[in-house]
This record gives structure tokens, sequence and C-alpha cells, in this order.
């Protein structure tokens, strides 16, 4: 199928939207479905594309339920799909404008740990461009070493000479195939973003795209696997020929039984999104911690920080200052309490730092699921 491994989940809500892979009669394509939003208007789009041709065509909804779509123009269609998602299979019928042909259609939903990228259909991301994903689906995995977390088995796989890295699971568990799907469905994404930072769209008369200079690395390893638990660490990094370099650090929890995706900071009190128009959806993006939880990170990060560079503590507007200052961070699950993670703009990225909190000492912080998910954290550790 294509390239991809395909992951399905009975918790996923069963929407149209994300990327599918399958065939349409004999033919093997690719699919993305998403919603847009101008305007105060929300409307549904879609794409496909033919592997062999890797040509784009567009797809435009014909009612509200996303069961109905025109290939091309709504008005004069070339076809239109009739389908219908079960257990995250989409199965249903291509049908030519004049009803003389019918092909099955028959997609698998793409699946990869980080949710954004099971429901985008970002060309800037070469997640959908069809040349890239070709390309992408085309390069050697290879195995690496073994390594444990929390006493877990998992092997490292890397692409590129080292330039992108994700993991396998070793150790079987009840839902390891699935997870190991969605890791490596991650990690031709991360491809895919690696081939989109070294071209360009030229944006002229000709069109079409250029290679340029670029470094692009991704790096994902698990930090956390206990009680009902996963935690990953994911850190991209890179020049892609704009204003400034990147690096980007994304912490990603799941369930480990039923690799539904979970967002931390609903476990902890008061916190809310930094940034009310961050499109990045719920799980991504920084968070700010209530006031009282943030004072007990804060001491904790100013005391890292000046053990390691004692010559900042009488520094003006340096790292020290900044960390007090701050109250917004990223979370995932660590060997003795939660990790808090500032992220700070450009500039001051060298200030970054993880800052573990021990989970006995989160307790008055937490919300009644909080304090459930955790005191299991705590009963299972060593």
């Amino acid at each position: 199928m294509i390239g991809y491994v395909h992951a399905s989940s009975k918790s996923d809500v069963p929407s149209i939207n994300g990327i599918w892979a399958g065939k349409i009669g004999g033919s093997q394509v690719v699919a993305c479905f998403a919603n847009e939003n101008y305007s105060g208007r929300a409307s549904q789009f879609g794409a496909y594309f033919y592997l062999q041709h890797a040509k784009l065509i567009g797809l435009q909804t014909g009612d509200g339920n996303g069961d109905l779509w025109s290939e091309g123009d709504a008005k004069n269609p070339t076809g239109i799909w009739s389908v219908r998602i079960k257990d995250n299979i989409l199965t249903g019928t291509w049908s030519s404008s004049t009803q003389t042909k019918k092909l099955p259609i028959t997609l698998i939903r793409i699946r990869s740990i980080t949710s954004y990228r099971s429901s985008t259909c970002n060309s800037e991301d070469g997640i959908f461009v069809p040349d890239v994903y070709k390309l992408a689906h085309s390069i050697k995995v290879m195995p690496g070493n073994i390594k444990l977390v929390d006493g877990k088995r998992y092997r490292q796989l890397t692409a590129l000479d080292g330039a992108v890295k994700s993991v396998e699971l070793i150790d079987s568990t009840k839902s390891a195939a699935e997870l190991n799907a969605m890791l490596i469905n991650e990690l031709r994404d991360d491809i895919s973003s690696y081939y989109a930072c070294a071209t360009r769209n030229e944006g002229n008369d000709k069109g079409g795209w250029r290679r340029v200079k670029h470094d692009y690395t991704s790096e994902l390893e698990p930090l956390f696997w206990r009680a009902n638990w996963i935690s990953f660490s994911k850190i991209e990094a890179g020049d892609c020929g704009g204003a400034h370099p990147f690096s980007e650090y994304t912490p990603v929890t799941l369930d480990s039984v039923t690799l539904k995706e979970i967002n931390l900071w609903h476990w902890v009190s008061g916190s809310r999104k930094a940034d009310a128009s961050d499109d990045n959806g719920d799980y991504y993006g920084n968070y700010r911690a209530s006031e009282g939880l943030n004072k007990l990170i804060a001491e904790k990060a100013v005391k890292q920080r000046i053990a390691q560079f004692p010559e900042e503590v009488h520094e003006e507007n340096g790292c020290v200052d900044a960390i007090r200052d701050n109250h917004e961070y990223q979370i995932r699950l660590g060997d003795k309490g939660m990790v808090f993670t500032q992220h700070f703009w450009h500039s001051m990225e060298a200030c970054d730092d993880d800052v573990e909190i021990p989970y006995g000492a989160l307790l008055p912080f937490l919300t009644k699921t909080g304090k459930v998910a955790v005191k299991e954290i705590m009963e299972d550790s060593p």
C-alpha cells in the first residue's frame, strides 16, 4: 500500500478529515480532506492524486456529511465520489460524470503519533506534495541499536544518513503493532519535510520547484513508558532558507492501550492555551500554568540555571530574568515527575530548559482526572 504502514483505532472520531491511502479500482491513490475557514465561513475541501501520475485533483463536497464529492469543477465534474467511513476505512464508489463507468474506492486512514500530521493537507510540510510523497516513500529506513525506556525495549530507525530518526517498539504490547505503524508514518512524514525543506516554489511564471541549500533534522525518542501512558519527545531543527533557522520541540503523550493522544494540561488545574489564535489544535503549542504552579516551576528553573551558569545571577535581561517572568510551557511525563519545558523566542532559545516537578508535589495543582492518573503512575514507579 504505497509505502505507508496503516493503523486504525476505534477511539478515532469517524471524520473524513485526514490523509488516506489505498485504491480506486486497481490504481493506488492518496487523498486528503480538511476544513477551511475564510471570513467566518467554514467549509470542507479535499484533493487526491494517483501515485502513477502524481498530479493533484481537487475535490469539492456535495453535502454537509462529507459523503458525496465532486472531482474538479462541481458544475461539470470529471468524476463523483460516494463514500462512507467505518473503523478508519473509507469505502465507496467513483463514478464518471456520465455514470457510465464505476470503480470501487477503498482507502485506509493514515495516522501518525502527532495528530496534526494525521489531519492536515499542508503542502508546506511536504506531506501532501505528490512528488515529495513519492520520493519520501522510496527512501530506505535503517534499523539501529536496541535501547531501553522504563525497562521496555525499542529500536532506533534512521533515514537520510541519520538526518531523520524515529523508533520501533520491540516488546510486544496490546497496541504495539498499531503504534509502530503510526511511528513509521511519522518517520515518512519527516522524510517528506526534509525534502520540502530542500526545495522552494519559484513563484514565477515558470512555476515548479528548485533545490536550495538546506539543513533539516528530526529526532523522536520515547522518554516515559509506564502505567497506561507513553511520552515521546520530538525535536525538529533546520534552516530552510527563511529569515532564521528554526528549532521546534514537540512532546507527545499517548494512552498506550487506546493510542488516544492525551493533553496533559487537562490534568492541571487552572491551565489555559497561551495563544488563543494558535491554530495547532488542542495538543500543541504553549500553555500557561496557574500562578501557584508557575511559582513552583520558576523557582526550580532559576536554581537549575544558576547552578549551571553562576555568573548569570547578576546579569540583567538575561536567562534568569526571562525564566522568572515566564508562565508558558510544554509538558510531558518524566521519570520522577511532569517535565515542563520553556520555549522562548528565537533570540532567547538558549534559555530553554526542562524542569521536572515531582509527581507528589504536583497533586495539589491537578484536576480530579489528573490526580487519578498521577497516582497510577506513582504506584507503577520502580
